[in-house]
């Protein structure tokens, strides 16, 4: 059997009957879009039907008339082909045949879209359609754009009846800012059907380039370029586009693209002798810099746009529109006192006024952020008339933005006077409703007065404000919530405390040390795998923050996991890591080295364990347990050796101080040990109860109960507060503030 599919006989008898002198076999060529479409088993009547829109769509009545004489040969009944008709007539200008031709579509299928879309057409060709649909485009001329969609709407009923008024609909609505993605995607939708109409295309790549969305456009006019009745806009359009872009490594290409797709159209003329001009431009070092210069600072690239744009500078002094950008690059910098300057001498060089209005705008704005600056320095360094001066001028300089209002404001909390400041806030938010930093600045205001005040403010809000300042306001709660779970803490309810800072993490699921505290009162209740569970979570979104790797080996070493917590900060690039992590590294290190120690001196080999630490880098703790271990085996000389080491590298270690003291009462020298507690420079702290303890126990020891009374007496509150794990810091302490007994001077002390 032939692999090519059998042409039926309807569609045979069509060709003879309409091109007769052809023969047969040359049909396939002659009718090579007919042929095609037959073998896809399209009737005759449905291809002479897109022949007509073709025409409409060209505006080719010529193929219109030949495809509906065809057509009523064959179909003369079909509903399509009698709307056709009508829409022929009127183009015509015969509204009598087209009257007839409706009323005849109306008899047949009076119901039907088809004839609903006629009768409209008809009707909009009569003085009364004709007026209304002249109302309706006058009101879009005038600018009267919602008015105009209305006239539309009442006179198509929402759909036009033809391929132009839809055009000219949908241009109308993708005037009005909200609904141009939706007239944008309606014109789009129409190229489906009408696929060869020119004006729809170039309406559609002019939408696409308003939208910025370019490439779309530039496909659009490419696929017109394959047109000989498109081409020709494609061309205008695409050119306008390049003709005035500055020469760049970019639009050489472009335009040598474009010499390629329009090459025989007038433009691509232009297009050349702009291709020679550019080229010979970007050979010029000055010009490249001036080109990359301008081009930063289109991207906001202002720091490194300096240097090229003064490299073109130096080969034209006197350019403005290079002043101007280098104006805008140092404002962008910060540096608006040298803005100001090239903004100056660029006004000074535009002869042409073609930037006057846009640098008299940069000047004044950067007049007043240089006061703001200004004031803002005057206020930092505690100059307070200095700043009020300037944040007085800045406000009266500029009615319409809120920042010298809220700067005054800030000096005015800096003499605390509170309620001057929150006026001047409210005034803020007056001359600029839309101001996050006066909300932020009442906020934080109203903060300072009670939590809640300032969470009722937030939620008196506007919602597009409210909706801003959502992370403030969860802020806000979660810290309640956290003040709350400190407070169940305190009272020793781990278990309700924990619930509100699992409410408090809800709202602020990044907060490291709120993690972190939630994770050590979980462990204090015993669930350690949810704690480890609820660490690893969050750690999983914070693998490179050094804060929150800090946090997360913090937690894990104070859970006995020293080793991985070392292995956890190790695994973060050196590159990133900061102080705490650094100190928290070497703490946890030197740790390793004493737990080591301490188990060859558990094992019966003290000797060993001496030799091990003496071999390891100078450290303070790993001096103060050599001399820990020399009162324990009442080598008192040696004890005091290694504090006085310590103390000669830090004369205020109060560990050090205090086993001096002690490793000389224990060699019974109390007159000595005595004086040298009369003059030690520190004081018992209640965050500190091992050293309170052992301060009350020295004192007792040299003799002064009374002093060491008074020691336990007022550290005493603090230890019996309850601690989230039990803390045998705290226990030693009210044991021996309850006997008044000395522990043995060469047990470990914390």
């Amino acid at each position: 059997m032939s692999k090519y599919k059998i042409i039926s006989s309807g569609y045979t008898k069509f060709c003879h009957h309409f091109l007769p002198a052809l023969p047969l076999a040359l049909l396939p060529f002659a009718l090579s879009p007919l042929s095609a479409l037959a073998t896809e088993s399209v009737s005759p009547a449905a291809w002479l039907q897109e022949q007509i829109r073709i025409g409409e769509a060209t505006h080719r009545d010529d193929l219109v008339k030949e495809s509906l004489y065809k057509l009523e040969k064959i179909s003369p009944n079909n509903p399509e082909t009698m709307a056709a008709r009508i829409r022929y007539s009127l183009r015509q200008g015969d509204l009598n045949a087209a009257v007839s031709q409706l009323d005849q579509l109306g008899k047949r299928q009076p119901d039907s879209e088809t004839y609903l879309m006629a009768k409209l057409d008809v009707a909009l060709a009569q003085p009364e359609g004709k007026n209304q649909l002249q109302q309706a485009r006058l009101l879009s001329t005038g600018g009267q754009l919602l008015p105009a969609k209305a006239a539309y709407d009442e006179l198509f009923n929402g759909k036009a009846p033809t391929l132009d008024l839809a055009v000219e609909y949908w241009q109308l609505v993708a005037r009005i800012p909200e609904q141009r993605e939706v007239a944008l995607q309606k014109l789009q939708g129409l190229q489906k059907r009408y696929k060869n109409s020119d004006e729809l295309g170039l309406t559609v790549a002019k939408m696409l380039f308003d939208e910025g969305k370019d490439q779309e456009a530039y496909q659009q006019l490419e696929q017109m370029a394959n047109s000989p009745s498109g081409i020709s806009g494609a061309a205008e359009l695409w050119y306008s586009k390049l003709k005035d872009m500055p020469a760049s490594a970019q639009s050489i290409a472009q335009l040598q693209h474009f010499i390629t797709l329009f090459d025989q159209q007038p433009q691509a003329v232009e297009a050349r002798q702009q291709l020679v001009q550019q080229q010979t431009l970007l050979q010029d070092p000055a010009y490249r810099a001036r080109a990359r210069g301008l081009e930063l600072v289109d991207k906001g690239n202002g720091h490194n746009a300096i240097g090229s744009l003064k490299q073109a500078l130096s080969a034209s002094p006197n350019d403005a529109e290079v002043l101007t950008a280098l104006g805008q690059a140092y404002a962008r910098d910060g540096n608006r006192q040298q803005a100001i300057a090239q903004f100056e001498k660029a006004k000074a060089n535009d002869s042409s006024g073609d930037y006057t209005s846009k640098l008299n705008s940069l000047i004044e704005s950067n007049r007043y952020w240089l006061m703001i600056n200004q004031a803002d320095d005057a206020l930092k360094n505690k100059q307070l008339d200095t700043a009020e001066k300037l944040y007085r001028q800045a406000a009266s300089m500029n009615s319409t933005d809120a920042q010298g209002l809220i700067g005054l404001g800030d000096v005015a909390m800096a003499r605390n006077n509170a309620a001057a400041a929150e006026g001047f806030y409210q005034r803020a938010l007056r001359r600029e409703p839309d101001s996050q930093s006066a909300v932020r600045s009442l906020v934080s205001l109203y903060e300072k007065q009670s939590p809640e005040k300032a969470m009722a403010y937030l939620q008196s809000l506007p919602t597009f404000l409210k909706n801003n300042m959502r992370n403030t306001l969860n802020e806000l709660q979660a810290n309640s919530l956290n003040a709350q779970a400190d407070a169940l803490i305190t009272a020793g309810k781990p278990a309700q405390a924990e619930d509100k800072l699992q409410q408090a993490k809800v709202l602020s699921p990044d907060d490291i040390w709120l993690t972190y505290k939630l994770a050590k009162v979980m462990g204090a209740q015993g669930k350690i795998a949810q704690a480890d569970r609820l660490f690893n979570d969050s750690i999983s979104r914070h693998q490179n923050d050094a804060d929150w790797i800090y946090a997360y080996s913090l937690y894990l070493s104070n859970s006995n996991h020293d080793a991985q917590a070392i292995a956890r900060m190790e695994a973060l690039d050196a590159g990133k890591w900061n102080n705490n992590l650094r100190e928290l590294s070497a703490r946890l290190k030197v740790q390793q080295i004493l737990d080591h120690a301490r188990q060859i001196r558990d094992g019966g080999d003290e000797t060993a364990a001496m030799t091990y630490l003496s071999q390891q880098p100078v450290n303070t703790r790993i001096d103060l347990m050599l001399a820990e271990w020399a009162l324990e085996r009442e080598d008192n000389l040696v004890a005091q050796e290694q504090y006085d080491k310590v103390l000669a590298r830090e004369p205020d270690n109060q560990d050090a101080q205090l086993g001096r003291i002690e490793a000389r009462i224990a060699d019974g020298d109390i007159d000595s040990a005595r004086d040298a507690l009369g003059v030690l420079k520190f004081q018992p702290q209640p965050d500190d109860l091992g050293t309170g303890r052992r301060l009350a126990n020295a004192w007792s020891l040299v003799g002064d109960d009374q002093r060491a009374d008074q020691i336990f007496s007022q550290l005493k509150a603090a230890a019996l507060q309850p601690t989230p794990e039990p803390s045998m810091t705290n226990a030693m302490f009210l044991r021996s503030a309850a006997v008044k007994t000395l522990k043995p001077i060469g047990l470990k002390r914390r």
